[in-house]
């Protein structure tokens, strides 16, 4: 079983993944492997994630990844995005540049 937390807000929360019995239920469907994807510095917040957490740690089950280079601007758009400003990243994905209008 892959699980990913990959979404879970940080210092805002885990959202869904706060509710117990949700967690129980993800993490025990997996008979023989279950990997669990997130970014351990926004699950923890959550006393059971921390836990779960810790325990992989102290088993060397933690594998880092780092991010690719291309998630990186992603990231930045989005944040842009969502600071309001609204204009693309990507100049070839602006669309108002493409636009043309009708004489």
């Amino acid at each position: 079983v892959i699980f990913s937390c990959v979404r879970a807000a940080g210092s805002h929360g885990v959202g869904f993944l706060s509710d117990v019995r949700r967690m129980n239920v993800a993490l025990t469907r997996a008979k023989f492997f279950l990997f669990v994807i997130a970014r351990c510095e926004s699950i923890v917040v959550n006393p059971y994630w921390r836990d779960l957490v810790d325990h992989a740690r102290d088993t060397n089950a933690v594998v880092s990844v780092q991010r690719a280079p291309r998630q990186v601007r992603l990231d930045q758009a989005q944040d842009q995005y969502l600071n309001g400003n609204n204009s693309s990243s990507f100049p070839d994905l602006d669309h108002s540049k493409h636009e043309t209008s009708n004489p």
